[in-house]
Parts: structure tokens; sequence; C-alpha cells
């Protein structure tokens, strides 16, 4: 059991540092994202049955200074299970393509629409980025494109990402419009 929460932690906590880390982050594919969801059903719905199956109140109970309700309890569980989910999601179909495919991959290039140009073009993660459509939360923003090039793009227009990739997704080393 403990080595399931540490693994479960050191997910939660790797995650942020690893998207802020490796810079540019990836496009993940369509079809990479699609392959991945049986896993990530599979290692959630494990955690939490392990997670629920597991609590000890009583035990729990007794190492804190003060009476904490069960429903308290309970919630932190919850808590715990819902945080893990949202950072494997991320591991699982962000993290994990880009650092492999920072040793392995070849020149490839997608077409790609663009969402929205990033409001905030001075961000400090961000800086002349776009959004991108179709693409989860966590990998739906393209950072440092030339302003020669992001001058041009507005919302609905196609673009051609190229870099290192493969079937995993690319990660975008150039922008350039689609013809």
């Amino acid at each position: 059991m403990f080595f399931l929460r540490a693994t479960g932690l050191f997910i939660c906590a790797i995650t942020p540092f690893s998207e802020m880390l490796l810079t540019p982050n990836i496009v993940p594919s369509d079809d990479y994202i699609q392959s991945t969801w049986v896993y990530y059903f599979l290692v959630i719905f494990s955690f939490g049955i392990i997670n629920l199956l597991s609590m000890s109140h009583s035990k729990f109970a007794a190492r804190l200074p003060r009476k904490i309700a069960y429903h308290e309890y309970f919630a932190s569980r919850i808590g715990f299970i819902l945080l893990f989910s949202v950072c494997f999601q991320v591991f699982l179909q962000s993290s994990l393509p880009s650092l492999i495919l920072r040793f392995s991959g070849t020149p490839t290039f997608v077409e790609l629409e663009v969402k929205a140009l990033n409001p905030n073009r001075d961000r400090k993660f961000c800086i002349r980025g776009i959004f991108l459509e179709n693409k989860p939360y966590y990998a739906d923003e393209i950072c440092n494109i030339s302003p020669e090039i992001l001058s041009t793009l507005n919302a609905g227009d196609l673009i051609v990402v190229s870099g290192n990739g493969n079937w995993m997704g690319v990660i975008p080393e150039r922008v350039t419009r689609a013809h």
C-alpha cells in the first residue's frame, strides 16, 4: 500500500514540474490520446478502488492531534484520487511522450487549426503563443512563434507545425502558415 501511495504522490508532484521543464511541450496526436484512454481508466479505477478499500479512519485519526470526522477523512481520500487522476492524465498524455520524444523520433510535421491567439502575449511561460483547436487543455498551446508568422494568424487558420515527432505527437520547433 505504501508503494501505491508513494507512486501516486510522486506523479502528482512531478507532473507540474515536467510540464514546465520539458519545453517546448508536445502536441500529442489524436491517435496517441485515443490509445491511452483504456490504460488511463484502468489505472484510475484500480487506484481508486485500492484507496477506498484501504481506508482506515481509526488509524488515521489516531495520528492526528484533533478529532477528524469520517466524512472529512472520506472527502480527503476522494480529493487525493481526483488529484491523482488529473495529474496521471497529464503525465500519460503529455509528459511521458514529451520525455520519449527528447530521445527518439524523426523530423515530422502536422497540420493544425488555430483556435485563438494567446491573449496574454507576455505570460511568463508562454510568449507569442497560440491555442490549438481540438486539443486537450494541457497541450493546446504552442509558444515562441516567430512574430512575423504570429502577426498573420487568426482563429480558424491552418498552420503546419514541424519538429521532432512520431505517432505520439510532435515537439513544435517551427510553425508556418499552411498553404
